[in-house]
């Protein structure tokens, strides 16, 4: 009913969430919602005559266990004559048709991939729309953990000087802002660390890095006053979380934003004031984990 109100020929519910995790909070596991699949990997799509699941070999059992009582028809991904979600919907809609899905769950990467695929059928994309935002009643909030410092002892180096090390990348790059959306990037250079996913000890948030200041977008009541403090102390400025699209709308035109296409999602990178420059390329914090085997 939704997709016809829209306009929509079709639907894409991906697995992923803001910081494209492969494990991600309860708050962003529409798809496992929608489908009854619980399996980390997988993708749905929806038309008006079929609803799909793709996942990969490691999940075909437990998938068609699943969804054996719902519309949802699997398709193994990997498994001869299977087609690609992209390509199953590059061959079953029209020229003309729009495909609706939330620019928040998807990589800049995959992105500008998909658009290339569609845009040659002539099947149009609308990276605005969250056809689940208002069916999932009982959604899970947002995590909301209490975050906490780890000492130097055992993050074997302190937040400054991590930061530091980023900014010496940024600058052999030529960027003066960086933005940062990987969580365990974020843990690793402000050595912060939280329970806002099981298992994995992170906190929902983003970072901005210039050479003058860092911005932490995260929930103010995950900060505790004495881990506000110390933050401060090391020159970083805590802002609400929400507010990391008009941050970027706002940076100075004349910054050059270093992101990283694999893991920004689209409705970012959209936000970043057009007149800046983009530099694509990986985050530096990767290589410095690698090479200090810290991670």
């Amino acid at each position: 009913k939704i997709m016809k109100e829209k306009f929509l020929a079709a639907v894409i519910i991906p697995s992923s969430d803001p910081h494209q995790s492969e494990y991600v909070a309860e708050h962003w596991q529409a798809r496992k919602w929608l489908t009854g699949f619980s399996g980390s990997a997988g993708i749905a799509v929806v038309t008006q005559a079929h609803a799909i699941l793709w996942t990969d070999f490691r999940y075909y059992i437990q998938a068609e266990k699943q969804i054996s009582e719902s519309r949802f028809v699997l398709y193994k991904m990997g498994e001869p004559d299977v087609p690609t979600f992209q390509k199953w919907l590059s061959e079953n809609l029209k020229k003309g048709d729009t495909i609706g899905l939330d620019g928040n769950l998807f990589s800049l990467k995959d992105m500008k991939k998909y658009k290339t695929v569609f845009e040659e059928k002539g099947i149009k994309l609308d990276n605005k729309v969250d056809v689940v935002k208002n069916l999932w009643s009982n959604r899970p909030a947002m995590p909301n953990s209490k975050a906490f410092s780890l000492s130097e002892q055992y993050a074997g180096k302190g937040r400054r000087d991590k930061i530091n090390e980023i900014r010496e990348k940024m600058d052999s790059q030529g960027a003066s802002c960086h933005l940062i959306t990987t969580l365990d990037d974020i843990a690793w250079i402000l050595n912060l660390r939280g329970k806002d996913i099981h298992t994995n000890p992170v906190n929902i948030s983003f970072v901005l890095i210039t050479p003058e200041k860092v911005s932490l977008f995260m929930n103010n009541e995950k900060v505790g006053e004495n881990l506000k403090k110390e933050l401060e102390q090391d020159g970083i400025i805590i802002s609400e979380y929400e507010d990391i699209n008009t941050a970027l709308l706002e940076t100075r035109d004349e910054h050059i934003i270093l992101v990283d296409p694999e893991n920004t999602n689209y409705r970012l990178y959209q936000s970043i004031n057009k007149n800046c420059k983009i530099i694509e390329k990986p985050n530096p914090a990767i290589a410095l984990k690698a090479i200090k085997n810290d991670i």
